[in-house]
């Protein structure tokens, strides 16, 4: 029988049988089906590889304790395909969850139009060959009012594009203090050298003056670069230089100027809470003649690096041979329209998440917190509310808090330990630990997903 080897008391290394032999058993089959024979084979190989080990110690092996030991491992090695998780974080665009949730009609939508042939480079009016990016640049000088628009994989690409069209070999002015790092340890410094430039660094890390950036320009000056702080913040004895006296600065000496705003949102911020965050249309009205930002983050969108500005500019990035390494596929591009077309429909608040995340109120989240919260006591686990401060995240807003609001779960379990039973239970769920207390921030957590973290939890705690 197949089975046999995990059905005897105790193994020895003649009990163990080939690998696809094991592979047959039972108890594996929804594992096969889920994620192939192969993969169940090469966790019961590195499970028979550690019964031999043990065994020739001398440890006693039950059959039965290593098929559970094997379908631990396969479940657990499950959870390195991507999977949908439960954010309560409190970060609503969460780098590490994903960064901008996707609405689930903008989905459908796309996934229609991706079923089959698109005409991603063909032009249906001419019948011939159209250029890639071309429907989404349209929408985005359409919302934005800007003269042409680029689309890149991401902002970090849109940056060596940009650069590496029209400074390379030529020194890029910066500010010293703007010469940020970007998720995963990547600094832009590293990312501006790569593309070719020269960096000509002005000004102190907390200090800055136009006077700076006139005396730093030169016969070999190829580009001003301003770079917004979104992801971290300066206080006290400061001093910057607003995009627009740079832009200003460089249309005198015929000196093109680069606005990296990294997280762009299109929306007034005020309308999220947000005091001190730049918009889109404020970098545009800078006069700056190139703006980046991503597509993923405040934006709402996939992920991409949008470049907005003058016609000139944008056709030299287009014709540069490494626009060709960076530019994005059918489905970010589809995913990009639709989220443009969502603005432009004015219907951004119903069907982009982060948007609709963003603006809820207090009130709403407080209510919902105590529902989860009476549900939980009634079913044994002694919860209760908190009032806590939610990021938008995703590199953006830095120091600025929303209030939101959330449940706490009791400490019969420990912290850790309960962060790790929900990480890896059905649907996965991500807390936070505030003041040595599991709680569950509602601030990025959709209406329909709070039976499930009731459920998540109660299972986490039986």
């Amino acid at each position: 029988m197949v089975s046999s080897v995990f059905d005897k008391k105790f193994l020895t290394p003649r009990d163990i049988p080939q690998v696809e032999q094991a592979a047959g058993d039972p108890a594996f089959a929804d594992f096969v089906r889920m994620c192939s024979r192969s993969f169940v084979v090469q966790e019961i190989q590195r499970a028979f590889d550690g019964c031999r080990r043990r065994l020739s110690e001398g440890l006693e092996i039950e059959g039965g304790m290593l098929r559970d030991d094997i379908l631990a491992s396969l479940k657990l090695s499950g959870r390195t395909f991507s999977t949908r998780v439960i954010n309560c974080t409190g970060i609503v665009v969460h780098t590490n969850l994903g960064r901008a949730p996707l609405g689930q009609g903008l989905v459908e939508i796309v996934a229609r139009r991706l079923t089959g042939y698109t005409n991603l480079e063909y032009d249906l009016v001419s019948g011939k060959r159209g250029r890639r990016g071309e429907h989404a640049s349209r929408l985005l000088t359409l919302l934005t009012g800007a003269r042409s628009a680029c689309v890149v994989n991401n902002n970090a690409a849109a940056v060596f594009l940009i650069l590496n069209t029209l400074c390379k070999g030529k020194e890029c002015v910066v500010s010293r203090g703007e010469l940020v790092q970007i998720g995963g340890g990547f600094r832009m410094p590293d990312v501006m050298e790569a593309s070719g430039a020269i960096l000509r660094e002005v000004g102190a890390s907390n200090r800055v003056s136009f006077d700076d950036y006139f005396r730093a320009l030169g016969s070999n000056t190829g580009m001003i670069v301003k770079v917004h702080l979104s992801n971290f913040s300066v206080h006290g004895f400061t001093e910057f230089v607003e995009a627009k006296l740079l832009a200003e600065l460089g249309k005198e000496r015929s000196v093109p100027v680069m606005y990296d705003l990294g997280s762009g949102v299109w929306l007034s911020p005020s309308e999220f809470g947000l005091q001190d965050e730049l918009s889109i249309d404020d970098a545009l009205r800078s006069g700056a003649d190139l703006v980046c930002f991503s597509g993923d983050k405040l934006l709402g969108g996939p992920q991409a690096g949008i470049i907005l500005g003058d016609t000139e500019w944008i056709k030299a990035l287009h014709a540069n041979p490494m626009y060709r390494a960076m530019r994005p596929d059918k489905m970010t591009l589809m995913f990009l329209e639709e989220t443009i077309l969502s603005y432009l429909r004015g219907l951004a608040e119903t069907d982009l998440p982060v948007v609709r995340l963003l603006k809820r109120s207090v009130g709403s989240l407080r209510d919902r917190a105590e529902r989860m919260s009476k549900a939980l006591n009634s079913a044994g686990v002694e919860a209760d509310t908190i009032s806590l401060s939610a990021l938008a995240g995703g590199g953006s807003a830095p120091g600025e808090n929303l209030p939101s609001h959330g449940v706490r779960l009791p400490t019969t379990i420990a912290p850790d330990d309960i962060a790790a039973r929900l990480r890896l239970g059905e649907p996965p769920v991500i807390g936070r630990v505030v003041d040595d207390r599991f709680v569950l921030d509602l601030k990025a957590v959709f209406e329909h997903e709070d039976e499930l973290v009731v459920k998540a939890v109660l299972a986490a705690y039986n």
